[in-house]
């Protein structure tokens, strides 16, 4: 089979069962399997491989693709979420790029230097305030004197990472995003929600205030593109 758009692959380790989806497109997954368990915590022992192996090969073998990349689902515990605010003048200009990434860039070094047991997974600009006026997009850059930037840090345990990628790198596959169950609106975790759709909504109806951590590789952005790109 041939994908006109971009396929996206989702994998949900939970405490009562574990999801892989594909999607080629929001709320439509092309393939899906579940396995039912009952674990207290992240536990990716031989049964949880044989799964994940099992469904990778079909679904390569059925379409013909290779699966590369995979967007991981686990639950909250694992992870640690910072809300932070920051300030700078800017003394009655309009606001940069750079002035963001400035102080972004001293928030994250803050929040590396103080959790080095965790990796960050998410930057998201809550609100930013001018003057002490809030605004919750990019779509309008007023004059002030003022910029505050109100910044959520999501980060996932060290530990937790490494267990996931050597899971991953026996199936030759690599991390793409983590998700934290914390994500979804509370309310729907339930027995009936799937996870999996619901982080595929996110990825296909992305947030212009998320900051996406990228590695080393130069692109040639725009300014007024509204997302912000830094180095993992």
């Amino acid at each position: 089979m041939s994908f006109d758009k971009k396929i996206e692959t989702f994998i949900y380790f939970g405490k009562n069962k574990i999801s892989i989806s594909v999607f080629c497109e929001k709320d439509k997954p092309i393939f899906k399997k579940d396995l039912l368990i009952q674990k207290k915590y992240l536990d990716l022992d031989h049964n949880a491989y044989e799964f994940i192996e099992k469904a990778i090969l079909e679904f390569e073998n059925k379409n013909q693709t290779f699966l590369k990349k995979t967007n991981i689902i686990i639950d909250k515990d694992y992870f640690l979420e910072i809300n932070i605010s920051i300030k700078d003048k800017i003394n009655n200009r309009l606001i940069t790029k750079e002035d963001i990434e400035y102080l972004i860039f001293d928030l994250k070094k803050l929040v590396k230097e103080n959790n080095n047991n965790f990796s960050i997974t998410k930057i998201k600009i809550k609100n930013f305030r001018v003057d002490e006026k809030n605004y919750e997009t990019f779509e309008e850059i007023p004059l002030g004197d003022t910029l505050s930037l109100e910044v959520v840090f999501e980060s996932i345990k060290n530990e937790i990472n490494i267990e996931v990628k050597n899971f991953l790198s026996k199936l030759e596959v690599d991390v793409d995003k983590y998700f934290s169950s914390n994500f979804f609106e509370t309310g729907k975790l339930d027995e009936r929600m799937d996870e999996c759709v619901e982080a595929a909504k996110t990825v296909y109806d992305y947030d212009q205030n998320e900051v996406f951590l990228i590695t080393n590789i130069k692109e040639k952005r725009s300014f007024f593109e509204k997302l912000f790109h830094f180095l993992s």
